[in-house]
């Protein structure tokens, strides 16, 4: 079965019939035309290839699994019953789950990224929670220097029935001559004595382990993938 789209000449993806029809011998070519309105909309060009623009660009997770993570220093161990890897009372710095993302094609290259972390709330307060991440452009210089971001804030209050909460860092900027494939690095910190320079020495107050549950990022996408296999 074969679908025969009709369209109408009052304007963008106004769609006039849709008509099932058998034997059909050609395809549509229309050359680029799109569903939504001039800002929202999703884009088909003549070789088939689907483009969103605006609010038609669903979001995406990046995910991350924590109990895969390398573990660096002694602050930090594995909670197998639990499925989470725990931050010690006495972590630091030096004390990191490390793990490296590379976005994927359907990314919406200026679109930012938004890290989060999950985690089991036992108490009314919040850990240090540290990002430190690099953004590694593909075919570019390697970027050494690394940024830290405070994830602190949190998806909702803190309330005995809910313990599974999300707390959200500020996001990051997509750097200049961004491509696909870009390989941003991150480091997981739970920094209690607030020795980075986002908590300013304020050492946090959570008083048991802090139980991290996965880390994933947030963006946009505005393709199913790449038109071309190194170009977006």
């Amino acid at each position: 079965m074969t679908i025969a789209v009709g369209f109408s000449g009052g304007g963008l993806g106004r769609i006039n019939r849709m008509v099932p029809y058998e034997g059909a011998t050609s395809d549509i070519n229309l050359g680029t035309f799109g569903f939504g309105d001039s800002a929202n909309k999703t884009l088909f060009d003549t070789t088939g290839h689907q483009t969103m623009i605006g609010n038609a660009r669903p979001w995406r997770d990046q995910l991350g699994d924590v109990t895969t993570l390398k573990v660096v220093g002694v602050g930090i161990e594995g909670n197998d019953a639990e499925g989470t890897r725990d931050f010690l009372t006495s972590a630091n710095l030096s004390d990191y789950l490390q793990t490296n993302l590379q976005l994927n094609h359907d990314k919406d290259l200026t679109c930012d990224i938004f890290p989060h972390l999950h985690w089991f709330q036992t108490e009314n307060k919040t850990p240090n929670w540290l990002l430190q991440y690099r953004w590694q452009i593909n075919l570019s210089a390697k970027t050494t220097a690394w940024t830290s971001l405070k994830c602190v804030t949190n998806a909702v209050p803190y309330n005995v029935t809910i313990t599974n909460q999300i707390s959200i860092s500020a996001p990051i900027a997509v750097p200049p001559g961004s491509i696909v494939s870009d390989i941003v690095q991150f480091r997981i910190i739970s920094d209690n004595a607030g020795a980075d320079a986002q908590f300013g020495g304020v050492a946090d107050t959570y008083t048991g382990k802090a139980m991290l549950l996965s880390f994933d990022c947030h963006f946009q996408i505005n393709s199913l993938g790449s038109t071309d296999e190194y170009e977006k």
